[in-house]
């Protein structure tokens, strides 16, 4: 559970680092996700075998709500 906490978190940070310019691919645990779109402020990325968004297996979905403020 650590080793995925862990893992969760360097993906957030890579990918809220590099917000302006979506990466073309992420990591998480041992595998590469491709950026396959962005509808609003949802950005997506599968496997790179997996180009049919509508037919996919696996996914990673990245939700900025720029709404929410530090207090």
């Amino acid at each position: 559970m650590k080793q995925l906490l862990t893992s969760i978190a360097l993906v957030l940070v890579s990918i809220s680092t590099a917000y302006a310019g979506k990466p073309s691919a992420i990591n998480f645990n041992g595998d590469e996700y491709t950026y396959r779109a962005t509808e609003s402020s949802v950005h997506q990325y599968t496997p790179a075998d997996q180009t049919d968004l509508s037919s996919h297996k696996d996914m990673i979905s990245f939700t900025f709500a720029e709404e929410v403020k530090k207090v």
